[in-house]
């Protein structure tokens, strides 16, 4: 597995410390927004007024700006620091505040004897003494300008626990088939999506927030085939007779293949999804855009149990689509546009700065599908017969969903713009296409019918 190396701290002490000052930072945003001065409104630079606090870390990096609507400097103004502050990102914060570029928030707090500042290929051309932090304050190697430093080890684990049952029947009477089920329960330090089994920690401090359900962690699967001959015509049970009678109503043969699973595995983020998925980064940075740096979410009222139960495919009227969670779950519970993410009076993002909220698996709808044959046998000569067949690929034409886009992912879907399992995405809890459908093909997954005619001497 990826362990970052460079992971951002934010649990420094002193007075620059980033948790410390994020949350100085919390209380006088919510002071400013209290206070009725419409200059004060969405800053969260100390005004003086009651519950406020001194911010030494964001006055350093902000240092040589210009005055904001609020007198400050300008960032404390800033739409995108004041929702971090708001949302309690410290570890997007401070990932933030590794930046060299136009606004040298890094030079600001360690000053010009770092290299990259005074470096005029990069365009910075830093002159000051900066607060005189010491250059590894925020990472342990800020030469790579806020990015990770990957190290792969091998620390991963995981185990397998499952029973297997099969039962078989050969020739008998006509009938042959072959059923089996399997209960497993598999864990590890999980891959998100990542067909090369590699995978980030969550934290350093904590490699054990990794541990989870694995991608193919299906507890339940139940297959069953067979084939009947059935019991008509010349030699058979029931009218067992030759000529016409025999020719109509002899030489039949079913068949099917029957799947059943339970759904794949997913982890609630607690993210905004619409492709920024630094949202509720409490606690870690997201240099890699993988969702790794979530900081999780909070329940309000109702378990986790709860939700699980609550998994199924719940039709979207007006649409084609469906939800897969109950939407009383959702922000918008009913109508062509219900989604819009998660309902708020059960499920929130984790905004408390400096720690991960609670980390909820959930399993996805459950998935079946039955493929069907019809044979007909004609025997014209007693060494020649011919054979008409119609198999039927998902013969009930039965749809099956899946949770997320329909692009494969369970854990974080970084290929559909972080919109699910992000509760905050507008398409939080709305289903799929199935795994049985191919956006190549023609029907979509829909049934099949193929007709096959042999002549066998």
């Amino acid at each position: 597995m990826y362990q970052d190396i460079n992971e951002v701290n934010i649990f420094q002490s002193g007075p620059y410390g980033v948790l410390t000052n994020v949350k100085a930072a919390q209380a006088n945003l919510t002071a400013n927004n209290a206070s009725g001065n419409a200059g004060y409104a969405g800053s969260f630079a100390n005004h003086g007024l009651a519950g406020q606090q001194a911010t030494p870390l964001f006055d350093a990096a902000f240092a040589g700006e210009a005055a904001g609507a609020d007198g400050a400097l300008a960032d404390y103004t800033d739409s995108n620091f004041s929702t971090m502050v708001s949302m309690g990102e410290a570890g997007s914060i401070g990932g933030r505040l590794t930046g060299l570029g136009t606004a040298p928030y890094f030079c600001n707090l360690v000053g010009a004897s770092f290299g990259p500042c005074s470096n005029p290929l990069n365009q910075v051309n830093y002159t000051g003494p900066g607060a005189g932090l010491p250059i590894n304050f925020l990472q342990a190697n800020p030469y790579t300008g806020g990015s990770s430093a990957l190290y792969l080890v091998a620390e991963g684990y995981s185990n397998y626990n499952g029973l297997q049952v099969d039962f078989r029947q050969r020739q008998f009477h006509g009938l042959q088939f072959d059923a089996n089920y399997t209960w497993s329960h598999t864990l590890g330090i999980s891959t998100p999506n990542n067909w090369q089994g590699q995978t980030y920690t969550f934290t350093l401090r904590s490699p054990r927030l990794g541990y989870g359900p694995s991608l193919f962690d299906i507890r339940h699967s139940l297959n069953v085939n067979g084939t009947y001959d059935l019991p008509f015509g010349k030699g058979k049970m029931f009218a067992n007779k030759g000529g016409v009678v025999d020719k109509i109503i002899g030489g039949w043969t079913v068949g099917s293949i029957f799947n059943f699973q339970t759904g794949t595995p997913f982890l609630l983020g607690g993210g905004s999804g619409n492709g920024d998925p630094y949202t509720a980064s409490t606690f870690n940075n997201n240099p890699n855009n993988d969702g790794l740096g979530d900081g999780g979410v909070v329940l309000h009222g109702v378990t986790a149990s709860q939700l699980q139960s609550s998994i199924g495919t719940y039709r979207i009227q007006g649409t084609t689509g469906v939800s897969f969670i109950n939407p009383k779950y959702l922000a918008v519970q009913s109508g062509p546009n219900t989604g819009g993410g998660a309902n708020p009076a059960y499920i929130t993002p984790n905004v408390t700065p400096g720690t991960i909220g609670q980390r909820v698996w959930l399993y996805g709808p459950h998935f079946w599908n039955d493929d069907m044959s019809i044979t007909k046998r004609f025997q014209i000569t007693e060494s020649m017969r011919f054979t008409f067949q119609a198999e039927m690929l998902n013969v009930f034409n039965h749809p099956n969903f899946q949770q997320g886009p329909g692009s494969g992912c369970n854990y974080y879907c970084t290929s559909a713009g972080y919109q699910f399992p992000f509760i905050q995405g507008s398409g939080f809890g709305i289903g799929g296409i199935s795994p049985n459908y191919n956006s190549a093909s023609p029907n979509q997954g829909a049934r099949v019918v193929e007709l096959r005619a042999n002549i066998e001497f």
